[in-house]
């Protein structure tokens, strides 16, 4: 490689969640259809968008870390 030119790199990406809880302090958790876990609504961040602007466009969306898919929800 030239001395000039830089390695690759891998692509940087940013991912935003939000956390909800109700009057009894419970914690809204997905679990989307393409993991076994359970998480807090979100997902990756679109470039030019803020953080809170990506986690009420996934959760509005019903969708998680930008799959696509229906998530289940508890």
């Amino acid at each position: 490689m030239p001395a000039n030119e830089m390695p690759p790199m891998a692509t940087p990406r940013i991912a935003a969640g939000a956390l909800f809880l109700d009057e009894e302090g419970r914690v809204l958790l997905v679990r989307p259809s393409y993991k076994k876990h359970w998480e807090i609504p979100g997902g990756f961040v679109e470039p030019g968008e803020s953080p809170p602007a990506a986690s009420k466009r996934e959760i509005a969306r019903g969708r998680v870390a930008g799959h696509g898919k229906p998530a289940e929800v508890v």
